[in-house]
């Protein structure tokens, strides 16, 4: 089956470029579509179906193919791309519940394992929650209809720091990685992300201003990401250009326009989504270990062992509390000179990425007191 899938996929692919190109190769294109449906037949699907091709192909490109009869007859009845996205997007999250679930289960003999302290149920379902909802449990606030404005104030009122380079998606961001990771203990799918959040995914088809995205969080940490792939090149060139503007205001994380890219959609897309499975934190995760370091094979990743240690005094020295020093060392920032290297603002973001996935029980920091750090 997976032969006949990847052989499918790429006779589409084809296909859809021989039907938006010149009329001159719709001798070809017939060809294609002749073999197309023959691959489509002896992959499963019954030789008549009522959907055009450009209908037919979008059941078959995405990542997830469903297998049971059940599935099937779902996919067939559905009338529009909308409802067969809604159901691959259901299907990808019930694929990543039973492929975790198995995994634990050959690990531990059970669908339960111990992670930090917790007691980890494996076990689907998984609870589904938007990031809206999950923002208004945690938070008690709706980010629906806010400004830019709006989501520094209420980053304000909450205690978050908010530098001027944010935009709408880090704000989003921030209020969501400080106030609602930490209490998704057990495995919860975080749905219906903010467009600004996601400059390559699919909008939503029933609700403006959010994407057709997912992320699944267990114990506080994102393990998978899964979205409908955005395929329109104008609105795609329209995010990047946002991306671009948030460049210019600093954001360090900001994507550049890909040209490439945009003509690759501009030729044609098919419908197409996918999961991305963060294999290194799963293992973690089963094997109880609290640093991804200890689960990567290659020794050269694991964390530099000092035979003296890193000078905390010399940190210390420079104005770097002593109970973040240590940690200043342990994310690579280990003498004097590494700090005063390193851009305040990038050095800002990697020590509190490093405090948020290590969980230090430690104040952010703020861009004023790094700057004091580096002398900038």
């Amino acid at each position: 089956m997976l032969w006949h899938l990847s052989d499918t996929t790429c006779y589409v692919c084809y296909f859809h470029l021989l039907q938006v190109r010149a009329k001159s190769l719709s001798k070809h294109s017939t060809k294609m579509s002749l073999l197309f449906r023959q691959l489509v037949a002896r992959a499963g699907r019954p030789p008549t179906d009522p959907y055009s091709d450009l209908e037919l192909y979008s059941f078959w490109v995405g990542n997830i193919l469903p297998t049971s009869t059940r599935d099937r007859q779902e996919m067939l009845q559905a009338r529009s791309t909308r409802q067969r996205m809604i159901i691959l997007l259901r299907l990808m999250m019930e694929t990543i519940e039973q492929l975790i679930d198995r995994v634990c289960q050959a690990v531990h003999g059970q669908s339960t394992a111990a992670l930090e302290g917790n007691t980890i149920n494996f076990a689907p379902p998984y609870r589904r929650l938007t990031m809206r909802d999950a923002i208004m449990e945690h938070a008690g606030v709706d980010i629906d209809g806010l400004d830019e404005a709006g989501l520094r104030q209420a980053c304000s009122d909450l205690g978050i720091e908010a530098d001027p380079s944010m935009g709408k998606g880090k704000l989003i961001d921030e209020i969501f990685g400080e106030k609602c990771e930490h209490h998704l203990v057990q495995p919860t799918f975080i749905t219906d992300y903010p467009v600004e959040m996601s400059p390559l995914t699919k909008a939503h088809r029933d609700k403006p201003g959010y994407t057709e995205r997912f992320e699944l969080f267990i114990n506080g940490t994102e393990v998978a990401n899964a979205y409908s792939e955005l395929n329109d090149p104008i609105d795609q060139r329209e995010r990047f250009e946002d991306q671009l503007k948030l460049g210019a205001r600093g954001d360090d994380e900001a994507m550049f326009i890909d040209q490439d890219f945009l003509r690759a959609l501009e030729y044609g897309m098919p419908p197409t989504s996918g999961v991305g499975i963060g294999v290194d934190r799963l293992v973690m995760m089963l094997t109880n270990q609290r640093s991804i370091q200890e689960v990567l094979f290659f020794p050269q990743m694991r964390p530099e062992v000092f035979r003296s240690g890193p000078d905390l005094s010399a940190l210390e020295a420079m104005g770097i509390p002593a109970d973040w020093a240590p940690h200043v060392a342990a994310a690579g920032f280990d003498t004097p000179d590494a700090i005063k290297d390193a851009k305040p603002a990038a050095l800002r973001e990697k020590l509190n990425g490093f405090r948020k996935k290590n969980k230090l029980d430690l104040p952010a920091l703020q861009l004023e007191e790094v700057s004091a750090w580096t002398g900038a």
